[in-house]
């Protein structure tokens, strides 16, 4: 089987291609040229992987939450392709997707995440290991003043990259040291949801955001 996964969630464009004897990533951290460097790296990264976007059969690409142009350029481009070759999707939580990394890295069963949502707000959710080794959300994930730090850190393990953005404003933690979720994660969380038929055809994908007042 041959899987795509897209992100524009983190900190710039991450792709990735697996197939069934290769595994190619490429990875640009800079935000600002997500929308135009997207297609012509996944072209490139095809070519590497000797393969062609007809050849790809699933979709995996993060939801949110996250800032509404990342998230908006890596959702248009899934969508953008499924449509043209009718490949199914796998949305991903970019907070789950955190989760997944620390249970690898760290064999975290339990973490609470956060991300900075800017404007002194956070994106966060805690996270459990299920029977199939894959951390899954204790309850909806949450836009939250960075208050609701104070007790988190003091009650859980903890990942993301909220408590480097704040750390001045916030008391010492039991933190993994894991910011940003990986590629081979990211992975992992769609051959897991299409396993259990967990995807979306294009027009059903719809982002993540969690708050109303937009921060791009």
């Amino acid at each position: 089987m041959n899987i795509l996964c897209i992100d524009t969630c983190q900190q710039g464009l991450a792709l990735a291609i697996k197939t069934d004897s290769n595994w190619i990533t490429h990875v640009d951290e800079d935000y600002r040229t997500q929308a135009t460097n997207l297609l012509p790296s996944l072209t490139a990264l095809l070519a590497k992987a000797h393969i062609r976007l007809a050849d790809i059969d699933l979709l995996g690409v993060t939801q949110g939450p996250g800032a509404f142009t990342g998230l908006r350029v890596g959702i248009s481009a899934a969508q953008g392709l499924s449509l043209a070759k009718r490949i199914p999707i796998v949305a991903v939580s970019s907070l789950q997707w955190i989760a997944q990394t620390a249970f690898r890295v760290h064999a975290c069963q339990q973490v609470t995440v956060a991300r900075d949502a800017r404007m002194h707000a956070i994106y966060w959710g805690r996270y459990f290991l299920s029977n199939s080794a894959i951390m899954v959300a204790e309850q909806p994930e949450r836009l939250s003043a960075i208050d609701v730090l104070h007790d988190i850190a003091l009650t859980s393990v903890v990942a993301g990259d909220a408590w480097q953005t704040y750390h001045t404003q916030l008391p010492n933690c039991a933190h993994t040291g894991v910011l940003w979720g990986e590629l081979i994660d990211l992975l992992t969380l769609v051959e897991a949801a299409w396993l259990a038929g967990d995807y979306h055809q294009a027009e059903t994908l719809v982002p993540v955001y969690l708050r109303d007042d937009v921060v791009s």
